[in-house]
């Protein structure tokens, strides 16, 4: 999984929202509840496959679906530059 260029993205959790800056951009994205549950998968260094295992259990979906998603919001990440 891409890495998170730590000098460059900003995060913070505020009560129940996720916001991610990136501080070259200047573009800040609050996050939903799915994508901020990702986001903090990434950040503890699990990998793809046991992001989709946690996926499948919190939010009770198959593996394609989760698998899916996780690429989705992966290729979402880094086109606006939050991952590397």
């Amino acid at each position: 999984m891409a890495p998170v260029d730590r000098e460059k993205i900003f995060w913070r959790k505020i009560g129940e929202e996720t916001f991610v800056s990136n501080m070259e951009t200047g573009q800040t994205y609050s996050l939903d509840e799915t994508a901020a549950f990702i986001w903090d998968k990434m950040l503890t260094g699990q990998d793809p496959t046991k992001i989709i295992s946690f996926l499948t259990e919190a939010y009770s979906i198959d593996e394609q679906t989760a698998r899916q998603d996780l690429e989705a919001l992966l290729v979402d990440f880094q086109k606006e530059g939050l991952i590397q």
